[in-house]
């Protein structure tokens, strides 16, 4: 199960990378889970996250990815809004 509040659009990103690196690999990968993680007794939190498994590399590029995107984009909001008030005042003036 998914649980996610305020980062949940970073937490969709970070499966999302999951999907895309299990999707075109998934035999290999499959072969590479059952060795991996079934046979080991271990936090279940770190499944897909271990430091050699592919999957767990690009969830976390694609997570870093979202978080750069979306500094950028409150920058750009935060501007927009600065030019709006103004333009606002402006008008009513």
């Amino acid at each position: 199960m998914i649980c996610a509040g305020i980062k949940a659009l970073w937490l969709l990103a970070h499966e999302f990378g999951h999907v895309k690196y299990q999707v075109p690999h998934l035999a290999s990968y499959v072969d590479f889970y059952k060795s991996t993680y079934l046979r080991k007794s271990f936090n279940s939190n770190f499944i897909g996250h271990f430091d050699d498994d592919s999957s767990g590399k690009v969830a976390k590029s694609y997570g870093r990815r979202y978080q750069q995107n979306y500094k950028i984009y409150r920058k750009h909001i935060k501007s927009l809004v600065k030019e709006q008030i103004a333009l606002n005042k402006k008008v009513t003036q």
